[in-house]
């Protein structure tokens, strides 16, 4: 039990870490940098699993965007993560294409968004392998370089076994 809290107790320090220093950086970049189409997107997802969040633009309507997460929880009970007793390593990769709700005079960008990926858990010996189709939305803030995005991703996984999945994930990214 004790083992289980300090567990926790140090995901939670490394989470709010993690969340103080992409603040802190968040205020030392230019203002004027143009954000989102110039730059390489580095930022946090929530949801299960919790990681790292990545986003390279292409051009204005299409980009790639990748996660990556881990989880060090003995009975994860989510799928794709069951059945993992020592925890997993999580991998996706996406192809997006955007939708813009704004001009692209305004300050804030509204895009919608949809994609197809794919996605890797490592747990255990017994990987498991599937695909992606992300629908979501982003708030682009003009010159700042930052976005936030909300999405549904519906996944199928393919190996080991054929099964369907739902996520939600809520994130943001600051451009570089």
């Amino acid at each position: 039990m004790l083992r289980q809290i300090e567990t926790k107790t140090r995901l939670s320090f490394f989470n709010s870490a993690l969340i103080a220093c992409i603040a802190i950086i968040s205020f030392a970049v230019p203002q004027q940098l143009h954000a989102q189409r110039n730059g390489f997107g580095v930022g946090i997802v929530a949801g299960e699993p919790t990681g790292l969040s990545f986003k390279k633009f292409v051009n204005r309507t299409n980009a790639f965007q990748a996660g990556v997460a881990w989880s060090f929880h003995r009975q994860n009970r989510q799928p794709p993560f069951t059945g993992s007793d020592r925890g997993f390593f999580y991998f996706h990769l996406d192809y997006l294409k955007h939708i813009y709700l704004t001009s692209s005079g305004s300050s804030m960008q509204i895009p919608l968004y949809i994609g197809v990926g794919g996605y890797t858990v490592m747990r255990n010996d017994d990987p498991v392998l599937g695909l992606r189709i992300p629908f979501g939305i982003a708030l682009h803030f003009g010159n700042f370089p930052m976005d936030l995005f909300l999405e549904l991703v519906p996944t199928l996984s393919l190996v080991p076994g054929t099964n369907f999945y739902g996520g939600l994930a809520a994130g943001g990214r600051f451009y570089l």
